[in-house]
């Protein structure tokens, strides 16, 4: 309705007289009708080119969305902790501490870091240190336990791969620096 309003005062006559000043129909009148108008333009193009509207936590993931992945709320600075009792050396592994989590949560941005594809509709998380055990998220901020099956460094750092499925040429994965904490020292 707001769209009409302006597009219908944009041909009002007056608005095109000679007059100056910030008066109807002044030449201030006309400049910012035509910067609005320019602002409805670039919506417009922006919703034609495909761009994706922002999703929205609790929602189902989709295709061609951007999002953040997170490790126990965190997106930077992460911290897993591992049980990992007696003496620790180069090598060593144990099992996450239970009550941890993963999540997807919208990005702000609309390039990401994170970005589902024209086919993703759903996240897989996976650690590089155990790969072989995964956790899959399907929905915005609703966290999942991280497994206590993997087997983690007992400290260091490593990597969690937030990568959406199906996947396809334009789905990217984000991925998070963790820091792992023995915390049976």
């Amino acid at each position: 309705m707001v769209v009409l309003e302006i597009l219908a005062g944009l041909a009002e006559p007056e608005l095109f007289d000679s007059d100056e000043g910030n008066r109807p129909g002044g030449e201030e009148d006309v400049r910012t009708r035509l910067r609005q108008l320019g602002l409805i333009f670039g919506l417009g193009v922006a919703a034609a080119s495909g761009l994706a509207a922002p999703a929205f936590a609790g929602a189902p993931i989709g295709p061609n969305q951007s999002f953040l992945g997170e490790v126990n709320e965190k997106h930077s600075g992460a911290v897993v902790y591992v049980v990992c009792p007696g003496p620790v050396w180069a090598g060593r592994t144990g099992p996450p501490a239970g009550n941890q989590t993963v999540e997807v949560t919208p990005s702000p941005s609309l390039t990401g870091p994170g970005f589902t594809g024209s086919l993703g509709n759903h996240v897989v998380v996976r650690f590089t240190d155990d790969p072989t055990t995964k956790m899959t998220l399907s929905s915005y901020d609703t966290p999942a336990p991280i497994s206590t099956s993997l087997r983690l460094p007992c400290g260091g750092t490593g990597k969690a791969v937030f990568k959406p499925k199906p996947i396809s040429g334009t789905a990217r994965s984000d991925v998070l620096a963790v820091t792992y904490e023995n915390i049976a020292v």
